[in-house]
């Protein structure tokens, strides 16, 4: 789950269920998770880094780095 949606937030974009989805929807969906999702939810990107023992803010800055993510924070994929 969790490497999906790295991959999905850097824009490389693969239908695991054989959905029709654009490629910007996906990465919109992706970055939302992991950066404006619910932390209190089982399935949000805190809980699973949590079970994973991963900081979940040492995690997004990390991913801020990626030349796809930021191109996508960058781009106003998160509507703000």
């Amino acid at each position: 789950m969790l490497q999906q949606a790295v991959e999905d937030a850097k824009g490389n974009v693969r239908s695991m269920d054989g959905a029709e989805r654009k490629p910007g929807s996906m990465q919109r969906e992706a970055l939302t998770w992991i950066f404006h999702g619910i932390p209190m939810l089982p399935n949000s990107f805190d809980s699973i880094c949590g079970i994973l023992e991963i900081d979940p803010d040492w995690a997004r800055q990390r991913l801020r780095l990626l030349p796809g993510v930021r191109r996508g924070l960058d781009a106003g994929e998160l509507g703000g």
